[in-house]
């Protein structure tokens, strides 16, 4: 689902998608985890964030393919429901 959803992403490169693809995996194993957390080694943290810091990455490029698809997936219903939880601890 992950690399349907992110490899298609207007990004300025195909290699940039294919590292957008291998964070979102990740960030679907275990959504609660950080950065760290969810890289294995020092060279895979030192990706993720080279990533993040990349002047050719935006957020509207990583969104997009995601927002797209979402409404794709809503448009196959008749009702959705969109559950915001606003509380602060």
């Amino acid at each position: 689902m992950v690399n349907r959803e992110f490899a298609e992403a207007p990004l300025a490169d195909k290699r940039l998608a294919g590292r957008l693809v291998k964070i979102a995996a990740k960030a679907v194993q275990d959504p609660a985890a950080t950065f760290p957390q969810m890289a294995r080694s020092d060279a895979q943290l030192e990706a993720i964030y080279r990533f993040l810091s990349n002047h050719r990455v935006a957020m509207d490029g990583i969104l997009e393919p995601h927002h797209r698809a979402t409404l794709s997936r809503m448009l196959a219903h008749e009702r959705v429901a969109v559950v915001h939880d606003s509380s602060q601890f």
